[in-house]
C-alpha cells in the first residue's frame, strides 16, 4: 500500500493506494494520521483509490482514525470512495460519523 500525504484545502490529505489483497495493513494509515494530528493538524482527510473495496479492516481504521481526529478536537473526512464502499458507509451510517465527498475539490466546501 502507498500512502502520499499533501495539504490542500485546509485538510491534511491522505491519499490511500490500496491493493487488490485482503491482508493489507492499514495500521500505516492510523500511524500516520495520529502523527499529523500529534503535529497540530486538525482537519485530515483520507483519499481512497478507486478500486478501494470496503473491508472491515479499513473500515475499523476509519473508524479510529475518526476517534482520533475527535480526540486532537479535529475531523475526518472520506474521499472519494467508490459506490460499492459508499453503500457500506451509508448502510452502517458512517455517513453521520464522519464527512464523506466525492472528490478531494469538495474539501473547500466541506
Amino acid at each position: 500500500m502507498k500512502i502520499e500525504s499533501l495539504v490542500q484545502h485546509g485538510y491534511e490529505i491522505f491519499r490511500v493506494q490500496q491493493e487488490s489483497d485482503d491482508d493489507t495493513d492499514f495500521s500505516s494509515v492510523e500511524a500516520r494520521v495520529a502523527q499529523s494530528l500529534d503535529d497540530g493538524s486538525r482537519k485530515i482527510a483520507i483519499s481512497l483509490s478507486i478500486n478501494a473495496y470496503p473491508y472491515s479492516k479499513l473500515i475499523s481504521v476509519l473508524v479510529r482514525c475518526n476517534k482520533l481526529a475527535e480526540d486532537h478536537g479535529g475531523t475526518l473526512a472520506v474521499v472519494q470512495p467508490n459506490t460499492d464502499f459508499l453503500d457500506i458507509i451509508k448502510r452502517t451510517k458512517l455517513d453521520q460519523v464522519f464527512t464523506v465527498v466525492p472528490a478531494e475539490a469538495d474539501l473547500a466546501v466541506a
